[in-house]
């Protein structure tokens, strides 16, 4: 739209071509003359050549530059400010992608610490209080993995909404692993 008026406005310059017509029919009565009748038709073309229009056709066009000049700079900022978002909700889906498969690890890890505590009772080398401590290490890694799951979720929906390009099958998918737990 700047780009365009920049044009317009730097039109102001140029020689204006029109084109003219005229249809004239004339009837008089006069002592002198009885139903005289009389018909001009012309055409033509009239050409303005713009010498000097007192500087607005100038302005004009300044102004028009500066607004495009605006409207590029506005541009440039806003595709900035979409970049920097994606990048910054690309980098939050990966960081909780890898939180994911380290809390993932850590569940599997107090698995088998709980299994091999209770093993251990067995064998007399441990208590039952172990095992509880085994089972509550378990308990906060499962908890922490629900919260990973949740905010890997999230930042995935961000990223899909940053990108423009989260749609309702985006939000069903999602919907259908939280009722999975």
């Amino acid at each position: 739209v700047a780009q365009q008026e920049l044009k317009r406005s730097q039109a102001g310059h140029l020689p204006k071509l029109d084109a003219v017509a005229s249809w004239n029919n004339n009837t008089s009565d006069t002592t002198n003359t009885y139903n005289q009748e009389s018909t001009i038709r012309s055409v033509g073309l009239q050409v303005t050549v713009p010498i000097f229009s007192g500087g607005a056709t100038s302005a004009r066009v300044r102004q028009s530059q500066a607004n495009l000049y605006k409207a590029k700079e506005q541009f440039d900022e806003t595709a900035n400010k979409v970049t920097l978002e994606l990048q910054q909700q690309f980098n939050l889906v990966s960081n909780a992608k890898r939180k994911l498969k380290a809390y993932r690890t850590a569940v599997n890890s107090a698995e088998m610490l709980v299994h091999a505590t209770k093993k251990s009772i067995k064998g007399g080398t441990r208590t039952n209080v172990d095992v509880l401590n085994a089972e509550s290490q378990l308990f906060e890694a499962k908890a922490d993995l629900l919260l990973a799951r949740y905010n890997y979720l999230q930042s995935y929906l961000n990223f899909k909404k940053a990108a423009g390009t989260l749609v309702f099958d985006d939000l069903e998918q999602v919907a259908s692993r939280f009722r999975s737990y």
